[in-house]
């Protein structure tokens, strides 16, 4: 093993910045009010994982005193010290912490009705408290809307909406009314911190009255709930009255777009082809006024625990691949995001959408709709897939790339440029550029056949032509340019899963193909993990580790199957020339398989992909998580150091004190086991210059994988640490460094 390493890798393509699009999440599920000590004080545990993935709007709750503990049922509106979410220092301590994310915060605001405080003469509850010493919306019957007739006194106006029975419909009509909530809103943006408004059961009122507090408080995003019926087939009507209310709501407001919604709830369940109309679009009010609608899955109403109208739980990252790549505004439910955990597969997918420029309005050509496969190809930057079917022909080009997928969905990057000729022979005019920089080891994409272009649904495995890469003639001799610069090569290995070439007698692809003349890596049903039963025979072991829903899992407690693909990768090394390897979602069979693999073919170097879910917080059980893996597999085997990737995602957004411990060192994997962490650095097209540098300083100065750190500093604006003495590194805004660089550096 090397003493230090530095290596590149050339399967993640760096792409131009692009402004990130609106993301809302919505930061609150039907049961937040029964949070012991709180819910603003427990939500801002959240915040940096909520900025982190990439969200740029989060929509609370009711901020007022209410009858109802979900605050819907509002009374003294700017009392919010009684609210059951938690007191108004909390609150604005809460919208603090998101601002200085860099993430907006939106109120609820319930205007529609209101709970009175006291009876009238008459013995009905119609005077209302504003929740002030003055007068501020204090008001009697007069304020209510006179066809309300259980409440009202006859004098105000007739209501311009739906009537509401649980509480007072207020008069929207009535300029006192107007003014006064006009200006607790403008109270809510200015005193409290909100940005913008989630408007509560707008067929309440009419949607002129929007317009009016629109104009009147000016927010930076709002967002109306008008939620009608929906009836399957009636999918025009019910976006055209959408896209009417959000015209005659001035236009600047956006809409829950309920009309995906209902269509989205039906198509993951094997009908697929309801994502395409009769026009080849969208069918929701994102096929017709997409910079307006915003897209969710679920809410505090249709979800959580009054599941008045869920998406199928099943299906959940389906609905959401196809929100968060399609035009429009896409919403993140708090119980998916945290309680389903699905915070990383959501976090990629609004990764790909802002890495592209994926924005409201969007362009999407649909390429496949149909029961089991609805695919589009949105702004010809990404293309998305949904649905079970495997078979997808030639709809993806060869110069994309998988940028995540999960179970039946997945999502394709264009490359930043279509290499003609290949990869391979593309990348070999930046051989003397890699190796000028000091880069000791060069990790490849997979190298075999595969259904999808990038590699990692490989099937015959010895038949290298295949690749969308190039030849396999063309990868020796790009391996060969390597080695003549002392460069070594690494190859991706993807051997947890394998798609078959044909069907077996009972129709099931499980029937594999190994590439060659023989029958090396020619398998059948008993290959294939007992507890895969969408392809399995039953007669294989069960699974050591995870399940890979896209293709069968391989079953590797077979001596066959070990033999195998032992022979395979050691064919890689004296045939083609590769010095080691990548071991691709090593979570898919257990770590003792992996040892098997490097006992039997010896690599110059080795690393594992072990990518666990991550809180900030739980950084000593997710590392050593990492360190058990790496001693499971024998102890010579690296991994990469996920801990300390995503400490440094929240670390450098002003929060540098989380790069070091209580124990006074470095939080990540590199703190416990530093000689088997591995870090994945980026060649990108402007930071080459300053990468070179930055190695030749790690070179001059002996740093190794197992050197010593002494941190100098670690606050919100300023890390610093001394490296086996002969270094001091400094990140962060801070320039006032005191005495911490001696005077002989």
């Amino acid at each position: 093993m090397l003493s230090s390493l530095c290596f590149f890798s050339f399967l993640l393509f760096i792409f131009p910045y692009f402004a990130s699009s609106t993301i809302l999440f919505q930061g609150f599920n039907w049961e937040s009010s029964n949070k012991a000590g709180g819910w603003y004080n427990f939500l801002k545990n959240s915040v940096s994982d909520i900025a982190n993935a990439g969200v740029t709007h989060v929509w609370l709750t009711p901020p007022s005193q209410s009858v109802a503990p979900q605050g819907y049922l509002p009374g003294r509106l700017y009392d919010l010290d009684a609210s059951k979410y938690g007191s108004q220092a909390e609150l604005k301590s809460l919208i603090d912490a998101f601002h200085q994310k860099g993430v907006k915060c939106i109120a609820d605001i319930v205007i529609n009705h209101r709970t009175a405080e006291r009876q009238d003469s008459r013995g009905i509850y119609s005077i209302f408290e504003g929740g002030t010493s003055d007068d501020r919306l204090d008001w009697g019957p007069s304020m209510i809307c006179k066809d309300d007739t259980e409440y009202s006194d006859g004098t105000g106006n007739p209501d311009s909406g739906q009537p509401y029975q649980p509480a007072p419909d207020i008069d929207h009509l009535n300029p006192r009314v107007q003014k006064e909530l006009s200006d607790w809103m403008n109270w809510l943006k200015a005193e409290i911190g909100f940005d913008g408004w989630r408007f509560d059961f707008v067929r309440g009122y009419a949607p002129s009255i929007t317009k009016i507090y629109m104009d009147q408080t000016s927010p930076d995003f709002a967002v109306g709930e008008k939620w009608e019926d929906f009836s399957l087939g009636q999918e025009d009507s019910h976006r055209g009255a959408l896209k009417d209310w959000v015209e005659a709501a001035g236009g600047v407001v956006t809409a829950f777009d309920f009309t995906t919604k209902g269509v989205l709830n039906a198509a993951v369940q094997g009908e697929l082809w309801r994502l395409k109309n009769n026009n080849g679009n969208p069918p929701g009010m994102i096929g017709l006024l997409p910079q307006n609608a915003v897209t969710f899955i679920d809410n505090h109403d249709t979800g959580s625990t009054q599941n008045q109208w869920p998406f199928p739980s099943d299906k959940l990252m389906q609905g959401y691949a196809y929100i968060l790549t399609h035009p429009g505004i896409p919403s993140i439910f708090y119980d998916h995001f945290f309680d389903f955990g699905l915070k990383d597969e959501i976090s990629k997918l609004v990764g790909v959408r802002n890495r592209n420029g994926i924005s409201s309005t969007s362009k999407v050509n649909i390429l496949a709709s149909e029961s089991d496969l609805y695919m589009a190809s949105i702004d010809d930057k990404v293309i998305m897939k949904i649905g079970p079917k495997m078979d997808l022909g030639n709809l993806v080009p060869a110069n994309y790339q998988l940028a995540t997928s999960g179970d039946n969905y997945a999502g394709f990057n264009r490359e930043s440029s279509n290499k003609a000729g290949g990869w391979y022979n593309f990348l070999k005019n930046s051989v003397s550029d890699i190796a000028n920089a000091g880069v000791t080891h060069v990790w490849f994409p997979p190298p075999s056949q595969s259904v999808a272009p990038q590699g990692y649904l490989p099937g015959r495995l010895y038949d290298l032509d295949a690749s969308k890469y190039g030849s396999q003639a063309e990868l020796k001799s790009l391996i060969d340019a390597f080695h003549q610069k002392g460069v070594k090569c690494v190859a991706d290995i993807v051997i947890n899963h394998r798609t078959a070439e044909r069907q077996d007698s009972r129709g099931i692809y499980c029937i594999f193909e190994g590439g060659t003349s023989d029958d090396r890596l020619d398998w059948g049903p008993s290959m294939i993990c007992k507890d895969d039963t969408a392809y399995s025979d039953g007669t294989g072991n069960l699974d050591t580790g995870l399940p890979f829903d896209p293709a069968p899992d391989i079953e590797h407690l077979n001596p066959r199957v070990q033999k195998e693909l032992s022979d395979w990768m050691n064919w890689l090394k004296t045939e083609i020339g590769f010095d080691g390897w990548r071991f691709d979602f090593v979570k898919g069979y257990a770590p003792s398989i992996t040892k098997i693999y490097m006992d039997q073919t010896s690599p110059d170097f080795a690393v594992g992909e072990k990518w666990d879910d991550f809180s900030l917080g739980q950084e000593d059980s997710h590392r050593n998580a990492l360190k058990d893996w790496v001693e499971a597999a024998g102890g010579v085997v690296t991994a990469f150091d996920f801990t300390t990737k995503l400490v440094l995602n929240d670390a450098v957004q002003g929060n540098l004190w989380r790069l070091k411990n209580s124990n006074g060192n470095p939080p990540g994997m590199i703190g416990t086991l530093p000689q088997n962490a591995f870090y994945d650095h980026f060649f990108d097209f402007g930071l080459k210059d300053e990468i070179t540098k930055l190695v030749a300083v790690r070179n001059r100065n002996g740093i190794s994988s197992t050197s010593k750190v002494n941190i100098l500093a670690s606050e919100s604006g300023l890390y610093m640490a001394s490296i086996d003495d002969k270094i001091i590194r400094k990140i962060g805004p801070k320039m006032d460094l005191g005495n911490l660089v001696p005077s002989n550096y």
